[in-house]
């Protein structure tokens, strides 16, 4: 097949023996993108410019810290994290989280202070612990250490698997729902203020 400008359409997608990939599979089904987000060092400040700079929002913060949140764990060992969360839903859907880190040994406080730009992770939900666990054990397999990991009492289990030199971001996976979480703030306020703690 030719291009307008008569060179030859490169074929991508097949080696020269002319096998295809073969497609992973997992339990609970395809690995759905749910969410896409990022760590940032000021939250109000990130919202404002998503706000003012994109129209996004209003923004949903959580503050997740213990003791509701519990069995934290960091590159491996025992931790124990704070940090905020904001999440909106972007014009076309998707779910958009930005994180700031609080205190203690974090993925978010590593990722603010490395200085690149986000998005810095994707989320793929599932709709068990054994699909979370499942998929956590996949990629532990496929050389992926686990970043961080936790669960708030009632409601989420979370772990953050080093996928870039896959993927180039960072993939968030686990299972139950933020419902129960109480929330921290809306930003702006209903009012027009802007409420969100920090």
């Amino acid at each position: 097949m030719a291009r307008p400008d008569g060179r030859a359409t490169e074929h991508l997608g097949s080696d020269p023996a002319g096998r295809s990939p073969a497609l992973a599979t997992f339990p609970g089904g395809p690995l759905t993108v749910s969410t896409v987000g990022m760590a940032v060092a000021d939250l109000r400040s990130a919202m404002t410019e998503y706000c003012g700079k994109l129209g996004w929002g209003p923004w949903t913060v959580y503050r997740q810290e213990p003791p509701e949140l519990e069995a934290m764990r960091y590159r491996g060992a025992p931790a124990e994290f704070s940090f905020l969360v904001a999440g909106t839903t972007a014009p076309g859907g998707t779910a958009f989280w930005l994180c700031q880190p609080l205190e203690g040994p974090s993925l978010y406080r590593d990722l603010v202070e490395e200085g690149l730009p986000g998005p810095h992770f994707m989320t793929v939900w599932r709709k068990s612990a054994a699909e979370s666990d499942a998929l956590r054990a996949w990629f532990a397999n496929e050389g992926c250490a686990e970043l961080m990991s936790a669960r708030m009492k009632g409601s989420i289990e979370f772990a953050f698997v080093d996928t870039r030199r896959i993927f180039g971001m960072i993939l968030e996976t686990g299972y139950g729902s933020s419902a129960s979480q109480r929330i921290d703030s809306i930003f702006p306020s209903s009012e027009g203020s802007s409420d969100a703690r920090n």
